[in-house]
């Protein structure tokens, strides 16, 4: 066999290879990072978990553990009003932000800035960009 044809070969299962690696990890991290399908019950999960993570932990008295949940589930009612009251602010943040950068930029190259911003909204990587909302509270 001449030296061309493994080479060849070597080359075509190494490129392969590569392309295995990155399209695998993309669909891994599109995965991992989607945002969850049902946002009430992965809220109320995650609600779940830290519950039992704190009664495992901290091992409360029984006739305490309702109190307890009641006021966790307060709190993660406050920190929902919260974001819900801060999204709107950050977002009048970034749209500012992207008026002041257009002041700077051609004509052209807003629009480059624009269509660039427009992408990244639609699962692109972000720039300027909100992470999606906190799924609501049950």
């Amino acid at each position: 066999m001449k030296k061309w044809k493994i080479w060849t070969a070597f080359l075509t299962v190494f490129a392969a290879g590569i392309l295995v690696g990155v399209a695998g990890l993309g669909l891994v991290l599109k995965h991992h990072f989607a945002p969850p399908k049902n946002p009430v019950e992965f809220q109320r999960h995650i609600q779940q978990r830290m519950l039992e993570d704190f009664l495992e932990s901290v091992q409360p008295d029984p006739s305490a553990i309702p109190a307890i949940q009641t006021v966790l589930n307060q709190v993660f009612e406050e920190l929902n009003a919260i974001r819900n009251a801060t999204r709107p602010r950050l977002e009048i943040i970034l749209k500012n932000g992207e008026k002041r950068i257009k002041t700077h930029l051609t004509p052209e190259q807003a629009a480059r800035f624009d269509r660039m911003i427009k992408e990244r909204r639609h699962g692109g990587p972000s720039f300027l960009r909100l992470p999606p909302p906190p799924p609501p509270l049950p």
